[in-house]
């Protein structure tokens, strides 16, 4: 028997099945929490965490709208710098014309935004710098709420086992405790710091956000083992971390989109280099036109120097359309981004292996401890990535 409401079974009917949900891993939305509330009824206590969902939503929409004006001015910079460079570069086919003067205007113009916009709002600018401490504040609380399941395991463990709600309120309780320390001492006011520190690769900065006690790894509670808390919870884990992050991988590396505005990774990648590619083209082309022109003295296209003076415009304009090309691909670090996802998407599916053929709870944590790793080095890659990206033209 369903039990959502009838209004949220319509909601879900109309939103689009092709459209991904972000975030389904913290139980962000209501029929996620439903359902994890019947399959993982021993623990959901543990899993529902209304008090990170609130300070995760709120940095979260910040940091989306942040990245896309980050964006945004990257890619007006070089549409600007393009547009300026190619008006200047064919001031001689037009500088006869009575709109001349206006036209060097607007591409002195444009060579100014550009520059006014690459310099001040990208690359000292602090958009993208607001989104990178915001995104590290999210995914922190995302670790966060993973590793609780890890290094917090003891005190789990303590409130299974009973019906009694008491025990289950007093883990809230303490968990709200662990968040609220953890916010106030190494996240407000100190955001700037930790970017610093993992942006610096000299530095080898700590994964864990708990407490370890001085642990080197975490230690399993007695008769925890078998029961049925302990099956939901590893159960829980494999769900919400290793199966989400596998499918973010894939959903950020697949080849087909539905929307210009979720355009894929690897198909932004093959248009610009489709792109690229006929500019390289035109340019042999117009080249060989040019020498075809010297070793024959005679070619109808070229007999006049005006039609000289466009050949040699042209090839100007497919060299400048080539480099805006490359900086928006580097801009943007999709090739970067690409590797990177490709690698974390092998190391998930490794550990997910790992994870699945482990004979023990022991093992299985173990397992848990190498993936909270390796999600902090991913953070670290992407973070460093956009830090250096820039968009140069």
């Amino acid at each position: 028997m369903n039990i959502l409401p009838k209004y949220k079974q319509l909601q879900m009917l109309q939103q689009p099945l092709l459209e991904h949900r972000y975030n389904d891993d913290l139980l962000l939305r209501e029929e996620n929490r439903e359902q994890a509330k019947e399959e993982f009824q021993s623990i959901y206590h543990v899993l529902d965490d209304p008090y990170l969902r609130s300070k995760f939503q709120n940095v979260n929409e910040q940091a989306n709208l942040a990245k896309k004006h980050s964006r945004n001015l990257g890619l007006l910079s070089v549409l600007f710098g393009l547009a300026s460079l190619m008006g200047a570069s064919s001031e001689a086919i037009w500088e006869n014309y009575k709109w001349a003067e206006t036209l060097a205007i607007i591409s002195g113009c444009f060579g100014i935004f550009a520059a006014g916009i690459g310099f001040f709002g990208v690359m000292i600018g602090d958009r993208k710098t607001k989104w990178l401490h915001m995104r590290l504040y999210t995914e922190r609380l995302r670790q966060w709420y993973f590793q609780t399941m890890i290094w917090r395991i003891s005190e789990i463990a303590q409130s299974l086992g009973t019906d009694n709600p008491d025990a289950h309120n007093e883990y809230r309780q303490l968990r709200q405790k662990w968040l609220s320390g953890f916010i106030n001492e190494q996240l407000n006011g100190k955001i700037d710091s930790m970017l610093a520190s993992i942006l610096d690769a000299n530095n080898p900065s700590e994964p864990w956000v708990h407490d370890r006690h001085e642990q080197q790894y975490p230690k399993l509670p007695q008769d925890f083992e078998g029961s049925e808390g302990c099956a939901e919870l590893f159960a829980a884990y494999r769900k919400l971390r290793f199966l989400e992050q596998l499918g973010y991988a894939n959903y950020m590396l697949r080849e087909t989109g539905y929307s210009l505005l979720s355009f894929p990774l690897c198909k932004q990648q093959k248009l610009i280099s489709f792109i690229w590619l006929m500019a390289f083209t035109g340019l042999v082309g117009l080249h060989a036109l040019i020498l075809s022109e010297h070793l024959f003295k005679y070619l109808p296209p070229l007999d006049t120097p005006q039609a000289q003076l466009i050949v040699h415009v042209s090839i100007i304009w497919l060299a400048l359309v080539a480099i805006a090309l490359r900086t928006l691909e580097e801009g943007l670090t999709i090739p970067h981004e690409i590797e990177r996802y490709q690698e974390y998407r092998a190391n998930v599916r490794n550990l997910l292996s790992q994870f699945d053929s482990a004979k023990n709870a022991k093992e299985k944590i173990l397992v848990m401890f190498e993936m909270e790793v390796v999600v902090f080095e991913e953070m670290r890659s992407f973070l460093r990535t956009n830090h250096n990206a820039t968009f140069v033209f």
